[in-house]
């Protein structure tokens, strides 16, 4: 990610669709790189700092859609994806990535 920003930005919860969409469009990339070379899983951020006046809650639904839209590629291709939590990010916590996968 560091061609269009860095490793958070361009982040999986911007405002505008087109920031998410480079997101999205980087991670099916490396779904088809992964199953290509032999691996079995890839990591992705979970998108942050909280953009200014967005709720946890509206965050946390622009992860799912976007999360929405590679894991149909990812189970086809059978690479898991795994969601890397970190400080300052959306997940700092495993627990919070627990917290998601149960909305």
């Amino acid at each position: 990610m560091f061609a269009v920003g860095d490793t958070c930005l361009r982040s999986w919860i911007e405002p505008e669709a087109e920031r998410r969409r480079i997101r999205v469009d980087h991670t099916l990339a490396c779904l088809e790189i992964a199953a290509f070379i032999g691996c079995r899983n890839i990591s992705v951020p979970p998108g942050g700092p909280l953009p200014n006046g967005m709720t946890r809650k509206e965050a946390l639904h622009l992860f799912h859609q976007g999360m929405d839209q590679v894991i149909p590629k990812a189970q086809n291709l059978g690479v898991q994806l795994l969601i890397e939590p970190e400080p300052n990010l959306l997940m700092e916590r495993t627990e919070e990535s627990i917290a998601w996968l149960q909305l």
